[in-house]
């Protein structure tokens, strides 16, 4: 059946790569709004931060 991989629906692949997407994205912003809570960051010249 072409809509399935080793048995597996097709349509779970793709949520499975947009819920990998949207963690990825989520940890990223994350990881920014850390960095700039860390007081040190602040004293970085813009090109740096």
């Amino acid at each position: 059946y072409p809509h399935e991989v080793n048995g597996t629906p097709m349509y779970l692949y793709e949520v499975a790569t947009e819920s990998v997407c949207e963690s990825a994205a989520r940890l990223l912003f994350m990881s920014i709004k850390w960095a700039k809570s860390v007081p040190a960051f602040s004293t970085l010249s813009l090109q740096d931060q």
